[in-house]
């Protein structure tokens, strides 16, 4: 079946979901999520979570490129466990956003990044990091109703009967 546009976004984003994912993996100490799960006393959810998606959007990247019946699934799981993730890094967030802010000016200033004060104002209050979750939440909706909406390429044939 040949790839649509909308599967060939599926397929960037997913690449680029895994690779952040990865890079997270491996860079953990610099990232500021890392710091919210350590300062919360719960950095093994931190890499259980990360490994986790990351797996999950190889498999849907494999599945996109190979398609399977399995792979819709697969897609659907990956954005779940992405806005799971999500969720729980900004409860864990939220109970503490001062020390969430040091953590993000600490990662920023370990990668020779500039910190600006108006800045991390404007970031780092609870109406702009609801606004940022509830964004993100948004697009996995638009992810997965991309997934949804190209269920019969996972199903190959069989999905003209039922599409």
């Amino acid at each position: 079946m040949k790839k649509t546009k909308s599967l060939t976004l599926l397929i960037v984003y997913f690449i680029w979901a895994a690779g952040q994912d990865l890079d997270g993996i491996v860079r953990y100490a610099v990232l500021t999520d890392y710091s919210i799960f350590l300062a919360n006393g719960v950095p093994w959810l931190f890499f259980m979570l990360a490994f986790v998606v990351f797996s999950l959007n190889v498999l849907t990247v494999y599945n996109l490129i190979y398609p399977r019946p399995l792979g819709l699934v697969c897609g659907l799981a990956a954005v779940v466990a992405n806005a799971i993730q999500l969720s729980i890094t900004m409860v864990l967030a939220l109970r503490d956003i001062p020390a969430v802010r040091e953590a993000y000016v600490i990662s920023r200033e370990a990668r020779g990044l500039p910190v600006r004060d108006n800045a991390l104002n404007a970031l780092f209050s609870h109406q702009a990091m609801l606004g940022t979750m509830v964004v993100m939440l948004l697009l996995f909706l638009v992810i997965a109703w991309g997934l949804l909406r190209n269920r019969a390429y996972f199903l190959g044939d069989r999905g003209h009967l039922s599409a």
